[in-house]
């Protein structure tokens, strides 16, 4: 359902921060299919196909107003959307700083700032069990992002049972590049028909002291559902 968002370059929302001057482009979809997924609490609704062309008139409008510094293009997986590098490659133009929220899966257009990645598990057979991808590509991309200068943040989903293990591993390899690139550790929020509980926050503080063995960065957060907002403006 939907196919039309990662086929045709179509997108379907656009948000704007304006304390931040900040906008946010999000593309429907994802090549990962991970159970325990926040957008199976809030599925979002692909009411619009905005196209690529749009995004791009509505940047350039943004910033010769002055009210734009940064775009970041998310999802859902923004990488699947074949629209992605020419939107990277106008904002550059205009000199914007870039950001990608991805899964690390696809390689990234060779003009980002910025990415955050989100490293699921750090076992070759649970991550493709339950992504359906491999996790040696994320880990190369990573690498390869680092290498050109890409400013990285790495985050994990924290659920307790399933990668308790994998967050001091998670830690020793992003050290392995950068001790200095900054990990962050989300308490998972439990979704309908997933197995595992929400941690405590002395489990997340427990996985947390654990990595900061390995690095100088690493924060976390433990929030319900409900205490999820996002303080954003819909444009599109």
């Amino acid at each position: 359902m939907y196919a039309w968002a990662s086929k045709t370059g179509f997108y379907y929302k656009v948000t704007y921060s304006p304390n931040l001057k900040r906008l946010h482009v999000y593309n429907y979809g994802c090549n990962f299919k991970c159970s325990w997924c926040y957008y199976k609490l809030r599925p979002p609704i692909p009411d619009k196909r905005i196209p690529a062309d749009k995004i791009i008139a509505l940047i350039g409008k943004l910033h010769r107003q002055g009210k734009v510094k940064k775009v970041n293009f998310l999802g859902g997986e923004p990488t699947i959307n074949p629209s992605l590098e020419k939107l990277v490659n106008h904002c550059k133009e205009l000199g914007l700083t870039v950001k990608v929220i991805t899964n690390g899966s696809n390689e990234m257009p060779a003009q980002i700032d910025e990415a955050s990645v989100s490293i699921k598990l750090f076992n070759d057979e649970l991550h493709l069990m339950h992504t359906g991808k491999p996790l040696k590509p994320v880990l190369a991309n990573i690498v390869k992002m680092y290498r050109n200068g890409v400013k990285l943040d790495i985050s994990t989903v924290y659920i307790p049972g399933l990668n308790d293990e994998d967050i001091a591993k998670i830690a020793e390899f992003i050290a392995s590049i950068d001790p200095k690139i900054h990990f962050h550790i989300i308490g998972y929020v439990e979704v309908p028909g997933a197995p595992w509980r929400k941690p405590t926050n002395h489990e997340v503080i427990n996985v947390v002291e654990k990595a900061r063995k390995y690095l100088v960065k690493v924060t976390w957060s433990n929030v319900t559902a409900e205490q999820i907002k996002y303080n954003s403006i819909r444009l599109l």
